[in-house]
């Protein structure tokens, strides 16, 4: 999915008692335990060799609650440790790419509205660092996603090939 900001009022989201904010290298041992406790597996994974690959944090908006950690939103540019899934497009665009996704919210936080929240405070701080054009490579969730204004932009097709 793709959505420009260029013509889009770009704001902080606000939800009573949730605070977004980049993750601080600090709150590395904090996140990695959420991730642990909600998302083991694939993402725990990632943000484990992020980590070992040098990542600070920047890639990462969290939200808080009071002082706990209960979502999360990943976000690519071209100055992230690694080329991440959703900026393997950038060379299609003649200006900085950034990307989103993954995002994952607590058990317990879930349907209230924090989902939208945590993506468009991943927007805001991709649109902080004057980047206009942002992608997710692959996602089930357009309705989700064309809320905020983005748009089906690619398509995968899975093929397969019988072996005999």
């Amino acid at each position: 999915m793709y959505c420009n900001l260029s013509n889009k009022q770009i704001n902080l989201p606000y939800l009573e008692n949730i605070k977004f904010s980049i993750l601080n290298l600090e709150e590395k041992d904090d996140f990695l335990s959420f991730l642990k406790e909600n998302f083991p597996g694939r993402w725990e994974y990632e943000a484990i060799h992020y980590f070992m690959k040098g990542g600070k944090g920047r890639e990462f908006v969290i939200a808080k609650k009071n002082s706990d950690i209960v979502g999360f939103c990943r976000i690519n540019d071209s100055h992230s440790p690694f080329i991440a899934q959703n900026v393997y497009w950038a060379p299609l665009f003649d200006k900085e790419l950034g990307g989103i996704e993954p995002l994952g919210i607590a058990q317990k936080e879930r349907g209230k509205g924090l989902g939208i929240a945590i993506v468009q405070a991943g927007i805001y701080f991709l649109y902080q660092r004057k980047i206009k054009d942002v992608v997710i490579d692959w996602t089930d969730l357009e309705n989700f996603y064309r809320k905020l204004g983005w748009e089906a932009w690619k398509q995968y097709f899975v093929f397969k090939k019988v072996l005999l």
